[in-house]
């Protein structure tokens, strides 16, 4: 690796004056052969300063990331609890109407027991009705048979005065 040249952008330092970065201290040897850095304690101290500004920009940018999305849940819960509520209030209105159509109903309906005594004296006057008809109809019969009878008599009748007629 070249002196001075760092190929890791962690390893590079922005200037004090701010003119952009500029390579790492190169790494050098004391006389007796150990290997010496070029790195102070200013220079540790600007790559530590750096390192912390960069450090914070990305927690402030995370902040305003973290933030910007939590604005935009709200955002989203806030549009899905008014358009549950307008569900609700569209569920209840039907239900009100469902119910006041029973209503209705329901006073135009005639009570169980009224409409069974109702049955029961519909059924009474239809025994009476039946009683009639069957006396009618005993009275018809005998009539007829009655009728039967007279004709009967009277072709007897005719029939005697004929023979009688026809023997004088």
């Amino acid at each position: 690796m070249l002196a001075g040249a760092s190929l890791h952008p962690r390893d590079r330092l922005v200037d004090g004056a701010g003119q952009g970065p500029r390579p790492r201290p190169a790494h050098g040897q004391d006389a007796e052969g150990n290997t010496m850095s070029d790195w102070t304690v200013d220079t540790l101290r600007e790559l530590m300063d750096q390192r912390f500004a960069d450090q914070e920009k990305a927690v402030q940018a995370a902040l305003a990331a973290a933030k910007e999305a939590v604005a935009a849940a709200l955002a989203a819960a806030e549009k899905a609890v008014v358009k549950a509520e307008l569900s609700s209030k569209d569920r209840l209105d039907a239900h009100n109407g469902l119910q006041q159509q029973l209503e209705n109903l329901m006073a135009t309906l005639m009570p169980r027991v009224e409409a069974e005594q109702r049955i029961a004296t519909n059924a009474d006057k239809i025994d009476v009705l039946a009683a009639r008809l069957d006396k009618m109809d005993g009275r018809s019969h005998g009539l007829s048979a009655g009728w039967g009878v007279l004709v009967a008599a009277m072709t007897l009748i005719i029939g005697v005065v004929a023979v009688y007629a026809a023997l004088r």
